[in-house]
């Protein structure tokens, strides 16, 4: 992918109206957008590679919650 098209993906995801934090399948925190940032009080800086469950570490259920979709396909929706 040429440094553009990043570029433009990368403020895509950036500038979301929703909070968006995507996780590897170690659960290691990849990227922490500034609406993540926003809804939950807690810097990216803090939150860069960092294992999920050290970054929400008073709500276990949200890292239950991804570590069921990256094992069993899970979606989110599943869970409402």
């Amino acid at each position: 992918m040429d440094s553009k098209k990043s570029s433009l993906y990368e403020s895509i995801l950036e500038n979301l109206g929703d909070g968006l934090v995507v996780v590897n399948n170690s659960l290691k925190i990849l990227l922490f957008n500034q609406k993540a940032e926003e809804l939950t009080c807690i810097s990216r800086f803090y939150t860069e590679n960092a294992p999920l469950n050290d970054v929400f570490i008073s709500n276990p259920w949200l890292s239950n919650i991804v570590e069921n979709v990256l094992k069993k396909g899970y979606t989110v929706s599943d869970y409402s």
